[in-house]
């Protein structure tokens, strides 16, 4: 069994599954973990394009990339097993760990050893969060991703794509320390 990490709560995410590891009511607050294995491409900027028409005065028209609209749809359709009956609501903690499968020139040595490393190469975490904050969204998981107060993002090399994800509704009022 392959580890992604202990979460701060002593909850350790794994990736024997592809279904949630634990969907939990704790006292007041929810919260909802879940590791599939999937891969998640950055979201970047929408494409541009300048139509002109017959008659008329030329425009621009903005589209999605398709390969980022087809990972949007792959995500959607594997995370959909983990949905929540309600959106989650209220301010919101979202942590994810994103692995990327090695590359095939890393040695040996370090791809048979069992343990995730920290990926420091593009694509860039935040446009990786963006990716899978949307789908989160539009999946119903979240009512909204700018209830998200508290976003931390993890990038790691391991063996397989994975994407683990936890999600939990926190307080309205912060301790200052």
């Amino acid at each position: 069994m392959l580890h992604l990490g202990t979460w701060e709560d002593g909850v350790t995410m794994s990736t024997t599954t592809k279904y949630p590891l634990t969907a939990a009511f704790l006292g007041h607050k929810d919260k909802l973990e879940f590791a599939v294995e999937v891969e998640v491409l950055a979201k970047q900027g929408d494409r541009a394009r300048i139509v002109t028409p017959p008659k008329g005065k030329p425009f621009v028209t903005h589209y999605p990339r398709k390969a980022q609209v087809g990972n949007a749809e792959q995500l959607a359709s594997v995370i959909q097993p983990s949905q929540p009956r309600f959106p989650m609501r209220g301010p919101l903690e979202v942590e994810m760990c994103i692995v990327v499968p090695w590359r095939i020139a890393e040695p040996k040595r370090v791809t048979q050893s069992g343990q995730y490393r920290r990926k420091d190469t593009h694509p860039d975490c935040d446009n990786l969060g963006k990716q899978v904050l949307d789908v989160l969204e539009a999946q119903g998981f979240i009512e909204s991703d700018a209830l998200v107060t508290d976003l931390i993002i993890r990038k790691r090399w391991g063996p397989k794509h994975i994407l683990a994800v936890r999600i939990q509704e926190l307080d309205l009022m912060v301790d200052p320390n």
